[in-house]
């Protein structure tokens, strides 16, 4: 399909006689609809009642062609090598994925209801061995999109939202569930085995543009690559009802940071990641005095006014404004300060709490 955005879905998965993307449009008059895709093997044999083989073992690369669908955020079933969306000279966007096959493991009509009840620790009905599919979801409010643009989230989960991400909260968080065990016939060599029965292979791991992590972190790109280590990426899931810490693994790259829970199942669902921002560090002088070091504030970066000044507990920031002796240094940049060069930068910060108001000022140096 072209142009997903431009009319209604298909009616009909047609027969190939080679792999193919299957792509079912968003409609125009619905804000909220989504692009859904899948790769079709063309041919698919049965493992077993209700287990398909689906794709061949490899590596699998396609583009979608969005139109002027905005591809804010984009989910994966299958194991990313590459998710990049960009947009054309003409405005229209484009997704382009490059994936593995992952087992899909789904509760099926008859199953699904009694695996919600009882926590997912149910049998999958259904199941495909190799299986690469996703959505593409665009935010309703126009003037996000380009915060989120680019952010991609990858799970074989039967159930799932599309990351909820709190700026104030430094939190992502989302929800995710599948069947605990793989339907009967499912091949389960290399899988965990519990009561004779092979434990459904889960996996979940998210992509954050530097966009999202600035405004949550108030950091430049350059020091959350150097700054941000795994000890301040805290990750909690639900198990037996009770909330664990999950170790995750961290990889940068120039434009964003992938997060990899390394869950092994899905009977843990809904897991939240809070971002930290480092700590402020300390150095010795001669004289053996601790001294703070202050953090640096770069040339081309922006900063939320709250990580100029000291805000009090309960206040928040209304209204921040830069001093006109200051603004070939720095200046406003929709709700953050943009440090233009290096120089002094005087910055004056209204909090408010209930009634109350107090007005602070900062002296920052750029350099």
């Amino acid at each position: 399909m072209a142009n997903p955005a431009g009319g209604g879905a298909l009616t009909a998965i047609p027969a190939a006689p080679e792999p193919y993307v299957w792509v079912t449009g968003a409609t125009h008059s619905n804000p909220m609809s989504m692009v859904n895709f899948m790769v079709n093997p063309g041919s698919n044999a049965s493992v077993a009642p209700n287990v398909l083989a689906g794709l061949t073992e490899g590596t699998y690369s396609f583009v979608i062609r969005l139109g002027n669908y905005d591809p804010t955020q984009t989910i994966l079933s299958a194991e990313p090598v590459s998710v990049e969306t960009s947009q054309r000279s003409d405005g229209t966007f484009l997704l382009a994925v490059t994936a593995r096959p992952k087992p899909k493991v789904s509760a099926g009509p008859t199953t699904a209801a009694g695996c919600r009840s009882g926590g997912w620790t149910c049998q999958g009905e259904s199941a495909t061995v190799r299986n690469i599919s996703g959505a593409v979801f665009q935010n309703v409010i126009p003037a996000n999109r380009p915060l989120f643009r680019g952010m991609w989230m990858a799970t074989n989960a039967s159930e799932f939202s599309s990351p909820i991400i709190s700026v104030i909260e430094k939190k992502v968080s989302a929800n995710i569930a599948g069947p605990h065990t793989v339907p009967t016939g499912f091949p389960t060599e290399n899988l965990v085995m519990e009561d004779g029965k092979g434990v459904s292979p889960a996996f979940y791991k998210f992509y954050l543009p530097y966009s999202i992590l600035e405004a949550m972190l108030s950091l430049a790109p350059a020091e959350i690559r150097s700054q941000i280590t795994p000890e301040q990426v805290k990750a909690k899931i639900t198990e037996a009802a009770t909330q664990k810490d999950q170790p995750v693994t961290l990889v940068t790259s120039d434009k964003g940071m992938t997060i990899d829970l390394g869950i092994a199942h899905f009977s843990a669902p809904n897991p939240e990641v809070y971002f930290a921002p480092p700590p402020a560090t300390t150095a010795q002088s001669k004289s053996s005095t601790p001294v703070t070091t202050v953090k640096k504030y770069l040339p081309g970066s922006k900063y939320l006014p709250s990580s100029l000044v000291k805000v009090p507990a309960g206040y928040k920031v209304s209204k921040f404004v830069v001093a006109t002796s200051s603004r070939l240094v720095c200046a406003t940049s929709g709700t953050r300060v943009l440090m233009k060069k290096a120089g002094t930068c005087s910055v004056s910060v209204t909090t408010t709490k209930g009634k109350l108001r107090k007005v602070l000022t900062a002296r920052i140096k750029v350099s």
